[in-house]
């Protein structure tokens, strides 16, 4: 239930059931399905529906996570210098060059 208020921020007993009993948290809030699935187990109106064990709800976190794709940030790159200055910086060492080997002769 303390997830619940969490995700909703409305306290549980203020939210509405269905005619089976479980509450309608759902509601106009985004959350992934296998949260959903997990939570509504927990809180299942009949006690043989629910999760026998905190083992089994952390067994079907560790599952339904193992299946998850794994997000890898890939750093930005690196600023390339663009041709035009590879160009400039190219003619001022020809000019360089040029004008040390017509000071040496």
């Amino acid at each position: 239930m303390t997830a619940i208020q969490a995700l909703t921020g409305i306290h549980p007993t203020k939210i509405s059931r269905d005619s089976q009993g479980n509450l309608r948290w759902q509601e106009n809030l985004t959350i992934q399905p296998y949260l959903a699935d997990i939570i509504n187990k927990m809180i299942a109106y009949e006690l043989r529906d629910r999760y026998q064990t905190a083992t089994e709800v952390l067994d079907a976190i560790a599952h339904k996570e193992a299946a998850l794709p794994i997000m890898v940030a890939i750093p930005p790159a690196k600023p390339r210098l663009s041709r035009h200055w590879l160009a400039i910086a190219a003619t001022v060492l020809l000019v360089i060059v040029i004008g040390i080997l017509v000071f040496l002769r």
